[in-house]
């Protein structure tokens, strides 16, 4: 069996390789703050969390074991830790506007100032629309259209069944059509 370079990154974490520790936070830092951001994390909330993450990465590492991809591994801490979060604050807010947001924002300015201004308005309900679902379809459907993780990969992380993924996934996307329909022809 092949073992991919992150494992091998990790198999180095594993032995307190602060370098190999130091290559996986650059290489997905800003994946796992994409990650939250997408579940509806406030901006300024979402660093706090990613250290967190990786803090518990390099806690952990010597009980490390080589059983899945690293990313599978990674987004199972990532979604026990928003989930603890979620539980400890009884309300936390769910949306943020995509001009709050720069790293979810769409970098091109080229647009008439109207079309660009039509695009914003869009993503910000798409954005909306999807932190008002459910936890449970939310972070199968965040995982698998924005981290593009496989349902496999989510089955694992998630611990649920692929076809429990399936149906989660099935469920989101036809919330968001119905959310979204008065938007989109």
């Amino acid at each position: 069996m092949k073992i991919d370079e992150d494992i091998k990154l990790m198999l180095k974490v594993k032995k307190d390789d602060l370098q190999a520790f130091n290559t996986l936070y650059e290489k997905y830092s800003a994946i796992v703050g994409n990650f939250y951001l997408r579940l509806g994390c406030q901006p300024e909330t979402c660093q706090d969390y990613v250290q967190e993450v990786f803090m518990r990465i390099w806690r952990a590492r010597h009980n490390y074991k080589p059983l899945a991809k690293f990313t599978t591994y990674l987004f199972q801490i990532a979604k026990n830790y928003w989930i603890n979060q979620s539980e400890k604050q009884k309300r936390r807010p769910l949306l943020h506007s995509m001009e709050s947001n720069p790293q979810v924002q769409d970098p091109k300015q080229t647009e008439l100032p109207e079309v660009q201004m039509l695009k914003d308005e869009l993503s910000s309900k798409i954005l909306e629309s999807i932190h008002q679902l459910d936890e449970k379809y939310r972070l199968v459907f965040v995982m698998s259209e924005f981290e593009g993780l496989k349902y496999r990969e989510i089955s694992e992380i998630l611990d649920i069944p692929i076809g429990t993924v399936k149906s989660r996934m099935s469920t989101a996307e036809k919330k968001l059509r119905e959310k979204l329909s008065k938007y989109i022809d």
